[in-house]
């Protein structure tokens, strides 16, 4: 069961951008009739966001450790891990 829950959170986490691009493309298409390249334009913009999604995931997350190391400071505890 816990597989199977594991299964729909990362499936989840790889449509809900998808979903969120072809929406703002096609309101694109829908407001400027002269848009035609959509299909074309869905491909690279998802490509590109999955390309770099990584590097971001990796910076927030050194930024939230420098965060949470300088509360620990300010609180007087220390470093767990």
């Amino acid at each position: 069961m816990g597989l199977f829950e594991a299964a729909l959170i990362y499936s989840d986490g790889v449509i809900t951008p998808v979903i969120s691009v072809l929406s703002a493309l096609e309101g694109l298409n829908v407001a400027i009739s002269v848009f035609k390249a959509a299909h074309r334009a869905d491909v690279i913009v998802l490509a590109g966001l999955f390309a770099i999604q990584g590097r971001g995931t990796v910076k927030m997350r050194r930024r939230l450790d420098l965060l949470q190391d300088g509360q620990r400071l300010a609180s007087g505890r220390r470093h767990s891990g």
